[in-house]
């Protein structure tokens, strides 16, 4: 088909038909335009901003890229020049370009003035920039310092070069490179020192160190330390009349307590308010004044002493009285153990803790001998004669009824005092806290030792029965009475006085409070026996039962065991006191196996080592 004659056109393009659109044009790529710079955060001082960027023209088609004339970067403000010259101002490289290479440019000159005018020389010489690897970048050298003339000027320092000294240590090598010269070995006798002396002088023991035994203690080790000698004591003053010996216990009185023991009794937690009273203005303080009730999980337990209400107490002027010391100080109980062995009865130590310048209790006096022993401060005491007919009770007294005292004394520390029962008393610390000890001992009267005679005696089966004294009684009942009235009197009869006097006396001397049964060092002692050790029948009591022909039974603490007939005989032989070696006790076997059973008899407590007090 023959589209009909065309009009030239542009590039002899033909003519375009009438009524028809030109063709559209390709579209072209947009030519490539470089971003716009973001401009410079702009402080908040005005005179810090920079001018304005000015936009990059667009890229003409095909046209060359713009040149920096047409897009020149900010200016900066000239920084001042650093010592020794400015610095070389970067070359200038387009985006995209490699780093130069090669050795760089000149140098401008030394005394070149950057625009602006020369920098004003800061207040302080900022250090030298750091030198960096390139060439480019490291200071000009330093001119060199002429020599001193002799007698002229020292030459000035040129700015920015460091001392000497400094200069010569910053070029040297570090230290641990370099090399340390030979020691040259010293011409002529070698000199002498003296050995030098230790960081620490050594220490100096008076005496070598020791694990301090509670039986060698400066405590009083026997009564007469106390009253002097025995026999005069007893002919003179026992239950007659007082007794005061001064310094009897000089230097020695502080071994027995000291406050700060009171303090950490006080402390605990469940002591018992019958081990504490306190007494003030001469009267009792009632026990809900420094006492609580201990309770567990909210059930009440006990009545305890609280330590703050009686430090209160004390502060306000109350004197504090600790009742049975013995129970809680090993000191105490020896005391205590002394005194038991003297008399063969109980006794108790008390202590009494008075403020300075406060009276103790009222005047009264105590049914049990008193020994007074004054451990700390001082106190005054006003003692009575003892009434004619003294009573066992306690009992209180008027000074007013009393009239004059017979003896007005000052007790200090070591003095020692004794009252017989019944002897009106008062005391009163002076100038300072007063800390004394009060043993209190009540002999046995003969209505005491018949009564423990004859209830030994009952302890026969005879006397076991149950009579019936109800109305109508038992027509046997008074001659039951009768025969066994008859029988106690002839036991009263036939008894071996001597034998029991020395029961009496060795059941008094361990009564509760004053005897130290050392049961589980006996315990731990027979884990390690020896064979050599010597062993003894112990007090516990003892029975030994028939042989079967090989073995004989035992009772001993309520347990029975069966034992060869040879160790039965062996306990036989120790009834009379005598010792034997832990080796030999069990004859005709080996070593071994007699150490071996007299450990288990140990543990049972029927033997024991003869050396135990």
């Amino acid at each position: 088909m023959d589209p009909g004659p065309r009009r030239a056109g542009r590039g002899g393009a033909p003519p375009r038909p009438a009524g028809l659109a030109p063709p559209r044009p390709p579209a072209r790529p947009a030519p490539a335009t470089r971003p716009a710079r973001p401009a410079r955060r702009a402080s908040s001082y005005r005179g810090h901003l920079p001018p304005p960027h000015p936009s990059t023209p667009p890229r003409p088609p095909g046209g060359p890229r713009p040149t920096r004339a047409t897009c020149p970067r900010p200016t900066r403000r000239p920084r001042p020049a650093p010592p020794g010259g400015p610095r070389p101002a970067p070359a200038t490289r387009r985006p995209g370009e490699p780093r130069p290479t090669g050795a760089p440019g000149p140098r401008p000159p030394a005394d070149a003035v950057p625009p602006g005018g020369p920098p004003s020389a800061p207040a302080t010489r900022r250090p030298a920039p750091r030198a960096s690897s390139h060439p480019s970048h490291l200071p000009p050298p330093h001119p060199p310092i002429p020599p001193r003339p002799p007698g002229g000027p020292r030459p000035a320092r040129p700015a920015g070069l460091a001392p000497p000294a400094r200069r010569e240590a910053l070029q040297a090598p570090p230290r641990h490179l370099q090399s340390r010269p030979a020691r040259r070995a010293p011409s002529g006798p070698a000199p002498s020192f003296p050995a030098p002396a230790p960081p620490f002088p050594p220490l100096a023991l008076s005496r070598p160190l020791e694990a301090k035994s509670v039986d060698t203690s400066t405590t009083p080790q026997g009564f007469e330390d106390l009253v002097g000698d025995r026999q005069v004591f007893f002919q003179e003053y026992f239950n007659r009349k007082p007794l005061l010996r001064r310094g009897a216990l000089d230097g020695r009185a502080r071994d027995l307590v000291s406050v700060r023991q009171l303090d950490d009794i006080v402390a605990m937690q469940t002591v018992s308010p019958a081990y504490l009273r306190i007494a003030k203005d001469g009267r009792g303080v009632p026990g809900k004044a420094y006492t609580r009730t201990v309770s567990d999980r909210g059930a009440g337990l006990t009545e305890a002493v609280v330590a703050g209400q009686v430090y209160e107490l004390f502060r306000s002027g109350g004197t504090v009285t600790w009742n049975a010391l013995n129970h809680f100080l090993p000191s105490a109980r020896r005391l205590a153990e002394m005194f038991a062995a003297t008399f063969a009865c109980e006794s108790e130590v008390v202590a009494f803790l008075t403020p300075a310048g406060r009276d103790g209790y009222a005047p009264h006096h105590d049914p049990v001998d008193v020994y007074v022993i004054q451990i700390e401060g001082t106190k005054d005491w006003r003692i009575w004669e003892p009434p004619a007919g003294r009573r066992a009770g306690k009992v209180s007294y008027r000074p007013e009824d009393l009239g004059a005292p017979a003896i007005e004394t000052t007790l200090r520390a070591g003095d020692v005092l004794y009252l017989p029962y019944g002897t009106p008393h008062a005391a009163a610390a002076k100038d300072q806290v007063s800390l004394h000890l009060s043993v209190t001992v009540e002999p046995r009267r003969w209505r005491d030792l018949l009564a423990d005679t004859v209830q030994h005696l009952l302890a026969d089966p005879a006397f076991d029965g149950f009579p019936y004294l109800a109305e109508p009684a038992a027509p046997d009942t008074a001659a039951t009475l009768g025969a066994l009235s008859a029988r106690l009197a002839g036991l009263l009869t036939g008894l071996d006085t001597d034998a029991e006097a020395v029961r009496l006396r060795e059941m008094g001397a361990a009564r509760a409070g004053a005897g130290r049964p050392r049961e589980f060092e006996r315990l731990a002692s027979a884990d390690v026996l020896a064979p050599a050790a010597l062993l003894r029948r112990s007090p516990v009591p003892l029975e030994i039962g028939p042989s079967d022909g090989a073995r004989s039974a035992l009772l001993v603490n309520g347990h029975r065991l069966a034992v060869p007939d040879a160790v039965a005989e062996a306990l036989r032989a120790l009834a009379d006191g005598r010792a034997v070696a832990a080796a030999r006790f069990f004859p005709g076997v080996d070593e071994a196996r007699s150490v071996h059973v007299a450990q288990g008899l140990t543990r049972l407590g029927v033997l024991e080592t003869a050396d135990r007090n």
